[in-house]
């Protein structure tokens, strides 16, 4: 049972340093979910300079406040005191009281939801306490509520594209998408179609995008459309291009007579520039199996020297060279194009990348300083740092590498993919990674220190990424020296890498460094919180507690601190007290305006006690009285249908509730673990072992349970000796932590031949 308590309590953490290196240095806000408004007296509206808008497209202004200005009927008391709660929030968001503002706007909607007015404000000023769960339900209220309301949940779907919740927009738009009445409301009908298109296409879900873009290009197709003009007008917004990305998706779903027609509709909207029509064509007889006619079409494309395709028209006749086993005409054809328009960055800089392929670096690097951005451009550089990579020259490299960061547009995804796989490269060459690390060394020992903030940050991180924790400490406490206000996700970076790789003493000191700087006053209760878990994990329990307890003393109404002492007892293995902490929170979870979330983490915490003292019927109870509330509930499915398995009961349903699971988390180790686990109790052993091993395959995420349930499988498929090497490996992490589980431990050492038992490591370096 001990890989319960793993699975119930894992950290889902994920990396996504590059995109902070490009945008910034950014720590997420937080908020208490107060409700803390009073109830308003009647008052005269108060000017405001700023109320939270709703971006609905890029570039959209935001949604205007609405004050009504006839004076309400005395039949109409609920909208009167609505109208007074309203004033209200305008009156808090007028002083920055944006908590207490919201507060007052949920009351409005409260007081009159018959009134689409409040949910226009309510819902940006959500979006803008980054309360996006919140945001979701008003928006589809709204919608519900009256048909122009489903303009709210069009933008909140683009704000959960924005923050990269693709499939959450989908589900959210799809949700909307039912609200609408196709033949009353058929603009906002296909308005909607189009954005889910759009965000199907945007996941590499081609044939879904297709299927909405063939509803929209029908209904305006149609000869007999009951659309209005201003209807068709806000549909198509700018056509040429609109029709050009139904073609390209129709050609990629396998449909090129749909594309044809969607390109041709295309060209008329651009009479004048044919060119683009026939790139089009181009794609279009590449698709068909048509290279020479495809070569041809593309030819005219570029005999007009338009660049509205930039580097795409290049990638293309590259293609079709290769298709056509003529690639040795490409760098000529390339050349005399760029001698013939002198001015067309993505030609000489797509030029360039092609001398670098061919090894040409001397070449290459001509082309990218004479192209018209010069080598400053983040094309140029990415393509230095290939070159200076294969010539060894590090200083070169780094100069290279530091100033492409900042500059690769993450929107740009082709270069953006080259730039990571150089950057992968690099961490792979131990060579020119440690011909980095010299340089920046060299630059930071000189007098005056020649190392700057942004390219020690990056040091940083590379260093992170590779598992170089001494190094990485030096470059971020460099970069943390030079600012007087250091970004606190300098300390988040650091820190969190230290607890994830059991370097606990280290990742105290600079938590306590980050508690105690007067500029991080609003992340300390965050950094209190990473502190106290280091302490507990670093085995210092005592210490933990007695920095909780005063913590929360200090806050009061920060959840995860409140949470913590209960974790403390928990991870230490202190059951009734955790048992009491927990249910204690569970109980006053109303009380501290816990999110559902919350309140269930502390649910599968508290059956992972149970289950641990063996009062299996206890644990299981506690899921599934989560799972008749929440049948979907992807961790209650796993955790139980595990809990059964590992029981050898209800196996064919485990199974179910844990393919659930993993149907909403493919990637999740724990789950596959899970399945692996079901699949051994149903004598799959085959089938287990797949699992397992996708498990097991992160050299980062390595956990003693997987390994026991692997070596467990190879033993029943007769492979005694990669049983063995399984176990050992399980000893051997568990080996390494501070606090072991004693019953695997126990079990493993009975599996394990007596003379490779590996040695337990007794230094104290962590």
């Amino acid at each position: 049972m001990t890989g319960f308590l793993r699975r119930s309590v894992c950290r889902r953490m994920v990396s996504t340093w590059l995109l902070t290196a490009m945008t910034g240095l950014l720590l997420p806000a937080s908020s208490s979910g107060q409700d803390s408004a009073k109830a308003p007296e009647a008052a005269p509206p108060t000017p405001v300079t700023r109320f939270p808008g709703l971006p609905v497209q890029e570039g959209d202004d935001p949604l205007s406040l609405f004050i009504p200005k006839d004076e309400e009927t005395s039949d109409e008391k609920l909208k009167d005191e609505a109208l007074a709660w309203f004033m209200t929030a305008q009156l808090h968001y007028s002083r920055g009281e944006n908590s207490e503002g919201l507060a007052a706007l949920k009351k409005t909607v409260e007081k009159d939801p018959s009134s689409l007015t409040p949910y226009r404000i309510l819902v940006p000023a959500l979006l803008d306490a980054r309360d996006l769960d919140a945001a979701r339900k008003y928006a589809l209220q709204g919608a519900a509520l009256k048909p122009e309301g489903i303009i709210l949940v069009q933008g909140v779907a683009l704000v959960l594209t924005r923050v990269r919740q693709v499939d959450e927009a989908i589900a959210l738009l799809q949700e909307g998408l039912a609200l609408v009445p196709r033949e009353k409301e058929l603009g906002r009908y296909l308005s909607l179609q189009r954005q889910l298109g759009a965000l199907h296409k945007a996941v590499g879900k081609n044939q879904e995008a297709s299927d909405y873009y063939k509803l929209v290009f029908d209904a305006l197709q149609a000869p007999d459309s009951k659309l209005s003009p201003e209807q068709i007008k806000d549909l198509l917004g700018e056509p040429g291009a609109l029709f050009d990305e139904f073609g390209n998706v129709f050609l990629q779903s396998a449909q090129p007579e749909l594309a044809l027609k969607a390109f041709d509709e295309a060209s008329k909207y651009r009479p004048s520039r044919p060119g683009i029509h026939s790139y089009n064509l181009a794609l279009l007889f590449r698709d068909t199996k048509k290279p020479e006619q495809a070569l041809a079409e593309l030819d005219k494309y570029f005999a007009a020297q338009l660049q509205i395709k930039g580097r795409d028209a290049y990638q293309l006749l590259k293609d079709l060279l290769t298709d056509l086993k003529r690639d040795g005409e490409l760098l000529g054809r390339l050349e005399k194009m760029k001698e013939a328009d002198t001015q067309n960055a993505a030609l000489a800089y797509f030029l360039a990348d092609q001398y670098v392929a061919a090894g040409r670096f001397d070449d290459a690097l001509a082309a990218y300083r004479g192209a018209p951005g010069g080598a400053r451009d983040p094309r140029a550089l990415v393509g230095l740092v290939h070159i200076y990579r294969q010539k060894k020259d590090w200083p070169e490299l780094f100069s290279a590498l530091t100033r492409a960061f900042p500059v690769v547009d993450a929107q740009d995804e082709e270069l953006t993919l080259r730039f990571q796989e150089e950057v992968d490269a690099i961490q792979k060459d131990k060579d020119a990674f440690d011909g980095l690390v010299a340089h920046a060394r060299k630059l930071q020992s000189e007098d005056p220190p020649k190392l700057e903030f942004f390219p020690a940050y990056i040091m940083g991180k590379l260093c992170i990424d590779t598992d170089r924790s001494e190094d990485a400490i030096g470059f971020y406490r460099y970069a943390i020296s030079m600012q007087n206000s250091p970004p606190a996700q300098l300390y988040v970076d650091i820190a969190l890498h230290l607890i994830q790789t059991d370097k606990f003493k280290p990742a105290i000191e600079i938590l306590t460094e980050a508690v105690q700087h007067p500029s991080l006053d609003d992340e300390r209760p965050y950094f209190l919180d990473l502190q106290i878990a280091a302490l507990e994990m670093d085995g210092q329990t005592d210490k933990a507690l007695e920095v909780v307890t005063q913590a929360k003393q200090d806050y009061p109404r920060a959840l995860p601190l409140i949470s913590r002492e209960a974790w403390i007892y928990y991870h230490s293995q202190q059951w009734e007290k955790a048992i009491a902490a927990y249910e204690a929170l569970i109980q006053a979870g109303p009380s501290l305006n816990a999110k559902q979330e919350m309140l269930n983490t502390w649910r599968f915490s508290l059956s992972a006690i149970y289950v641990h003292l063996e009062n299996f019927d206890k644990g299981e109870s506690i899921l599934e009285e989560l799972l008749a509330k929440e049948p979907e509930n992807t961790q209650a499915n796993n955790d139980l249908g595990y809990l059964w398995a590992d029981r050898g009961k209800n196996l064919p349903r485990a199974k179910i509730m844990i393919e659930k699971a993993l149907a909403a988390e493919p990637e999740n180790a724990a789950y596959l673990d899970s399945m692996g686990w079901v699949q051994y109790r149903l004598g799959q052993f085959s089938e287990a072992k797949e699992s397992l091993l996708k498990a097991v395959k992160d050299p980062k995420r390595q956990d003693a349970t997987i390994w026991d349930h692997l070596g467990d499988v190879y033993d029943k498929l007769g492979d005694k000796e990669e049983a063995i090497k399984a176990w050992i490996k399980a000893l051997e992490i568990e080996f390494e932590k501070p606090k072991q589980e004693e019953k695997l431990v126990k079990s493993l050492l009975q599996k394990v031949p007596a003379d490779r038992i590996p040695k337990k490591d007794s230094s104290d370096s962590k």
